[in-house]
Order: C-alpha cells, then structure tokens, then sequence
C-alpha cells in the first residue's frame, strides 16, 4: 500500500518548485503540478513580485493593502485611530466629487470654525435658496457684484456704523458710502449743510420756498425770507463776474452797489438808476443848450459822470405839440452822442437807449429846434461794469 503522505513529502524534494511573488508549485498526491497562493504576507516593505488579488499587511505603517491594477491599494488600517478624515491631514491627488440624490442631505456642522481656501473660486448654487446667517453678522472682506435685485429687510448701515435717519440718502465720499441729507428732501435736520463738490445743488418744490419761521404767516413768494435779523446777504465780490444771462446779481465790494446783468444791452449794470435833467422856461426856445436845474446853460457846464456808467432812457417834453430834437451831447461836443425826435407832439421817450459814458465825461442837452415852449428833459443812467 502507498503511504500517501510519504509520497507527498519526498515529492517536496523532486519538484521544480517555481515561487512567484506569494505563487508556489506543487505535486499533489497524483502527480499533478498545482499552483498554490500564499495571499498573505506579513512585512515593513512591499512584496517584490505581487500579482493581482495579493494581501499584504504593512507592519510599518500598520495598514492592510491589496494588489490591485499594479499599485498597493489600502484596505483599512488595523489601528481606528490612525489615518481617517477625523483623526490626520490628508491630500487629494485628483479631482474628487461627492454626488448625491433628491433624497439625502448632507450636513457639515457643530464646529468650533469652518473653514475653506481655494487658489481658484468657491462655486454655491442651489435650486431654492442659499442661507448665510452668523450671530456677529456675516462679512463680505471683497468687492461683491449683485447680477440680481438686491433686497435689505432691516437697516442699511453706513461706514460710519450709521443706520441714518428718515429721508437720508446714501453718498459716496469716494472711499466709504454714507447716509447725507437728501438735496431734494423738504426738511433738513438742525445745522445740517446743503453742499455740492462738483455739481450744481437744486432746491425743487412744487409751489412756494419759504426761509425761516411761516408757522403764523403764509408764504406767498416763490421764494420768501423771514427773519428778524439780515434775511439775504450778497456777498461781495473783488472782480466783476462773467455775466452770462439776463437777472444774474453781484454787489461790487469796492463801490457796494447791486448789479444786474441786463441780457438785453449784455453789460452788468446798477440796479439804481440815476437821472438827470434840463430845461428851459421860455416859450421860444430854439437851437440852443438847455439849462441845468439851477438854471446854469449846459454849454457851460454839465453833469460829470462819477464813475463809467450807460445811458438808458431819455424823455422830452413841452406844453405844445411841436417838431424838434432833442440831443444829448458830451465834453463840450458838438455830436450828439444820443438823440430823441420829437414830431408834431407834446412829448416823446425812448427807454431802449444803450450809450456808454464813462468816468469823467460831463454829459450836456441841445435844443435842436425853433420856437420850442418851456421843453424840459430827463436822462436816465446805469452805473456800468
């Protein structure tokens, strides 16, 4: 009878044993050659000839690995408290994506602080709504871009920590956003200031502007000042202003008077008008100078203009109708510098006169005509800027 076990143990001595990696040969109790795995393998250092499906337990790192695809895969770790998510750093190699369904949530919470950085952008979406909410407000440290409305429920607060009062608006200093009265807002708080850098400020109403206390009067001006104090102030100015429209005002601080840009005649001219005169009490008067108030004759003297100023208006009359001329002349001219027809007619006025004179010239009046009752006539002069 064949001891089998014999057998088997002296055809350990005549096989051609072949190990590959934990791959052995063997003669089985017929004969035949088999090939046997020894799938586990204990060591500090990779197995130097692995084949598909090998276990390896790495004593040095204390994890269990396979061999799979030509690349030790790990397959747990031995010690729960090593090497996880929970318990050591780690570093993605690859793009990694967590996938979920309609059903599932995913929740990440309970942490003392949570945080991600990125070199690239961080992407939220969601098909409802996206909740950011912290106990000590939340902080947007960049410039942030709404591409959609942009809605605040509660108070909108300043740079300066200000939640501004009603009506205020917010301005942009360039540098930080603050809450300012509006320009178009009816009231203004105590000693608040209208300004405007660089733009004009417009004050609009639909009817009447009143300055100061109305609250037992009405105001009945479009623009109306109370005060019991200087209600307007002009202030002066050192250089005559570029005039530009019809109504614009300026005081002259060398003179104090009040100008008006007359748009017509296009010239700054006193608000205050002068007028002077001359006449003759004589009923037939002809081709001769008319006489001052005092009764001096014009061709001896004249009124000396005391600073440049524009003649305006002039105005002749008599007690009859009559034709003749009325000239005004200057510096002992005999050119009339303006003049004033009279035809057939008592009297006669042209207030569209536009004739400058200036500082120092002596104006004079020239009855150009024969047989003129008692004519007397007035001029009427602008100080001019």
């Amino acid at each position: 009878m064949i001891n089998y076990k014999l057998l088997f143990v002296f055809s350990l001595f005549f096989i051609s044993l072949k190990i590959n990696a934990q791959q052995f040969k063997v003669v089985d109790n017929k004969g035949t050659i088999n090939t046997v795995f020894k799938n586990t393998v204990t060591t500090g250092t990779p197995p130097t000839t692995p084949i598909e499906g090998d276990v390896w337990f790495d004593t040095a790192n204390s994890e269990i690995k396979i061999y799979d695809a030509a690349v030790w895969k790990k397959i747990t770790n031995t010690n729960p408290l090593l090497d996880n998510i929970y318990t050591a750093d780690g570093t993605i190699t690859a793009d990694r994506t967590i996938t979920g369904n309609t059903v599932n949530r995913f929740n990440i919470g309970s942490f003392k602080g949570f945080f991600i950085y990125n070199t690239e952008y961080i992407d939220l979406r969601a098909t409802q709504t996206i909740n950011l909410q912290a106990t000590n407000g939340v902080d947007l440290r960049s410039t942030t871009i709404a591409h959609e409305n942009f809605q605040v429920k509660k108070q909108f607060i300043d740079a300066s920590n200000n939640a501004g009062t009603n009506g205020q608006v917010l301005s942009s200093t360039g540098t930080v956003t603050n809450w300012v009265d509006s320009a178009n807002s009816t009231w203004l708080a105590k000693d608040d200031n209208l300004t405007a850098d660089k733009n004009d400020t417009k004050i609009y109403k639909n009817d009447n502007v009143g300055i100061g206390d109305f609250s037992a009067t009405t105001i009945d001006a479009q623009l109306h000042v109370k005060s019991t104090d200087v209600p307007f102030k002009i202030e002066p100015n050192t250089t005559t202003p570029t005039g530009i429209s019809g109504g614009q005002m300026f005081v002259d601080s060398t003179n104090g008077i009040l100008y008006i840009y007359d748009g017509t005649r296009a010239k700054w001219l006193s608000v205050d008008r002068t007028m002077v005169g001359w006449g003759v009490n004589n009923a037939n008067t002809g081709n001769e100078y008319l006489r001052q108030f005092n009764g001096a004759q014009s061709s001896q003297n004249g009124w000396r203009m005391i600073r440049n100023g524009t003649i305006t208006a002039i105005s002749a009359q008599t007690d009859i109708n009559q034709t003749w001329t009325l000239e005004i002349r200057k510096n002992d001219g005999t050119i009339a510098i303006a003049s004033l027809t009279i035809t057939n007619q008592q009297g006669n006025h042209n207030n569209t006169l536009n004739i400058d004179v200036n500082e120092g010239d002596f104006i004079q009046a020239y009855c150009n005509g024969t047989n003129v009752s008692h004519p007397e006539t007035l001029i009427e002069i602008a100080w001019r800027k």
